[in-house]
């Protein structure tokens, strides 16, 4: 699942000239996953499967 998240935010940073939204939006929401990935990444046990969703 880290992996899948760290694959999200690669294409999101690859694509984020070429999403058609408001670029304040688009810089927090990344800022967002940037974050919430760290903080998976040096805080949850290895052997836990994290279950991501909005909301």
């Amino acid at each position: 699942m880290i992996d899948d998240l760290s694959r999200e935010i690669r294409l999101f940073t690859e694509n984020f000239t070429k999403i058609e939204f408001d670029a304040d939006v688009k810089s927090s929401f990344l800022a967002h996953l940037v974050y919430c990935h760290g903080l998976l990444v040096s805080q949850a046990p290895k052997e836990s499967i994290p279950v991501l969703t909005i909301g």
